[in-house]
């Protein structure tokens, strides 16, 4: 009995000192930040565009103003764990989410004579959301409250996001004002990229840090599916008037047509996947908990 006894006590204070070794590599923390947009693209509508015609013989006076945009932009949300292998190199994963801010580009054109006046202003917003996946390897440094720190991984982005909104505003003299307002929504797909930050842990206590970081997300995406979400003229629903092929679309790296055959409009069209950028630079602020180690 007395040997039993001695034996678990053996047992437990070995599976003590086995969980604190390894928690001594252990860490995790929450923070968040925002990411401005990098690695951007055009407007589909092109650069910002403002004419005015004007006069008789008509002269048209064009400005034109680059705009591009990337879904990337906006504010990052997330938490992180991993394990020190010692006291420089670990292996962590965070999981993030995307709250993306809008982009919006414009076209204004205007035209007047005498007794004559008109105006089309289109103006298109994009944004976008994703949950990400972070996993990589973290480097640090320091022995005192101040741990410099780098990390680099991949960036795996599902649940994607995006939308797409145009709102165009048509008037001339005599006539009335048409509006016409059209929200695309893209889904699907996966989003692979790479991630890499440079930051500090300012370490309050044995346990307990805080920490600042510039990061870069390098990330597009190739959506699945696209689905008019919106579509009114004059305040009016268009949707219960378009056919399926009209409303949503599916993206492929490959399909298939045939001249003779006319598409379905119970299906949904078909059109070639095309990527989009989620890139990002930043900054982001939290708080790191250091299960033992630092």
């Amino acid at each position: 009995m007395k040997k039993t006894k001695i034996g678990m006590a053996l047992l437990v204070t070995g599976l003590a000192l086995s969980f604190n070794s390894s928690a001594q590599g252990i860490y995790f923390g929450v923070g968040g930040g925002y990411g401005f947009a990098a690695g951007k693209q055009d407007f589909p509508t092109g650069a910002d565009v403002t004419a005015t015609t004007s006069g008789a013989p008509a002269i048209t006076t064009t400005t034109y103003t680059s705009r591009s945009y990337s879904f990337g932009k906006g504010i990052n949300l997330g938490l992180y764990g991993g394990f020190m292998f010692n006291k420089n190199v670990g292996a962590e994963l965070g999981i993030a989410y995307l709250i993306g801010g809008s982009s919006v580009g414009t076209s204004n054109q205007t035209a007047s004579a005498p007794g004559f006046g008109s105006s089309d202003v289109t103006t298109t917003t994009v944004k976008g959301s994703m949950l990400r996946l972070v996993p990589g390897i973290r480097v640090q440094v320091g022995e005192g409250k101040m741990h410099p720190y780098a990390t680099a991984g991949l960036i795996i982005g599902v649940a994607g996001k995006a939308t797409m909104e145009q709102n165009e505003v048509k008037s001339a003299t005599g006539s009335p004002t048409n509006t016409t307002d059209m929200i695309v929504t893209y889904t699907g797909g996966t989003a692979m990229g790479m991630h890499a930050s440079l930051g500090v842990n300012y370490m309050v206590s044995g346990k307990l840090g805080i920490f600042g970081e510039v990061s870069a997300n390098l990330q597009s995406a190739s959506p699945s599916k696209s689905m008019v979400t919106t579509n009114t003229v004059n305040g009016t629903d268009q949707i219960p008037k378009m056919t399926t092929s009209q409303i949503e679309t599916d993206y492929s790296s490959s399909y298939t047509t045939t001249s003779n055959a006319a598409a379905s409009p119970g299906t949904p069209s078909q059109a070639s996947s095309s990527r989009t950028p989620f890139s990002s630079i930043g900054f982001n602020i939290g708080v790191h908990i250091s299960l033992g180690g630092k």
